[in-house]
């Protein structure tokens, strides 16, 4: 961590005050204001070469329906106890405009990393970006402070409607550094054509309800909903329909609503479990967390039922049988298969 006597820090302010680098880099006090690409992970405390950092300013390049993002990054030359980046309404052809309602400005925390989970993975240790902390709360809590010598990253999302109009948009948002404002220009070129919001591409990502109590301090059904579809703006299905309980109406009409919605591309069938000794060829007395197929058998006769020429419950519907996960030795890779078998039988 960088650490100057007070007569530099002050010498350095002076010469940041009145000018700023040739390559369109900002200075803000004692500050360094630059931008990297969004693809690109800029650690905390790592110093970046000049050739490295792009200009103070937000970029975009998007199609209508879509969200697209851009950083930009505060380095401070002295610790900054209080600064916050907010977002203004950007102005666009013939009076359009992108409102504050499609634009989130996220705030990067940091995990520090000095391990790896694998022999072939880099060693590149340091203070990581990680998680990103929208703006709002990270002045309620009151973390928006920047330790001397070290990199602040903003994430600033951006959501073009689909009935933006074609062309580029631009304005200001203004940063704030200990009291004193800097206006961070901002431009986004709004492609003629849009993003459809129905989705085709299958996706099993699994949201465990335990580390929702984690984040959340609420692992209740409806913090499991507000996820899943929050993940459904982002073009991605969560395995698990959001039904806690085995009861199989709430199934089906979850499955109900989310068949109909466009945005969702495919969805897990509903299992319920019981603890069973079974016999198997070769394996004697194997104990298998087992599946209530009577239950199973129960929920495809009702989503069989509800289905419709105009929506079949079962176009998005797959199975993945979480008991017996990635088998990996021979017993799993049995298990895996006497349930395949199983599942098989009451299909």
């Amino acid at each position: 961590m960088m650490k100057k006597i007070a007569v530099l820090a002050l010498a350095a302010a002076m010469l940041f005050s009145v000018a700023a680098c040739d390559s369109g880099k900002e200075t803000q006090g004692e500050a360094e204001i630059w931008s990297a690409a969004n693809t690109e992970k800029i650690l905390a405390d790592r110093e970046y070469a000049a050739e490295d950092k792009g200009a103070g300013k937000l970029a975009y390049e998007t199609a209508k329906g879509e969200y697209e993002s851009a950083q930009l990054i505060v380095t401070a030359k002295s610790a900054i106890s209080d600064i916050e980046l907010t977002a203004a309404a950007l102005s666009g052809p013939d009076g359009s405009k992108i409102g504050t309602e499609n634009i989130t400005v996220y705030f990067q925390k940091y995990m520090q990393i000095d391990s790896m989970s694998s022999p072939q993975a880099p060693a590149d240790f340091g203070l990581w970006p990680d998680a990103l902390v929208p703006m709002d709360a990270i002045v309620k809590a009151d973390e928006n402070r920047v330790e001397s010598g070290m990199n602040q990253g903003f994430t600033v999302q951006i959501y073009t409607p689909a009935d933006a109009k074609t062309g580029v948009y631009s304005g200001n948002f203004t940063l704030k550094i200990d009291g004193e404002t800097k206006q961070v220009p901002v431009s986004v070129e709004v492609w003629d054509f849009v993003v459809p919001q129905e989705t085709h591409m299958k996706t099993a990502f699994y949201n465990f309800r335990k580390y929702l109590m984690g984040g959340e301090l609420d692992n209740t059904e409806e913090m499991y909903q507000e996820y899943y579809d929050f993940m459904l703006d982002y073009r991605i299905s969560v395995t698990d329909l959001p039904v806690y309980d085995n009861d199989i109406e709430s199934y089906v009409e979850q499955a109900k609503k989310y068949a109909a919605d466009p945005r969702c591309g495919a969805y897990n069938m509903r299992f319920q479990y019981e603890n069973k000794t079974v016999v198997m060829e070769g394996v004697i007395n194997k104990f298998i967390p087992e599946i209530d197929y009577d239950h199973f058998k129960q929920i495809l006769k009702r989503l069989a039922e509800e289905s419709t020429p105009e929506l079949n419950l079962f176009d998005k519907l797959y199975i993945y049988d979480n008991a017996v996960d990635e088998p990996e030795g021979t017993d799993r890779i049995e298990d895996a298969n006497y349930k395949q078998i199983m599942i098989n039988q009451s299909l």
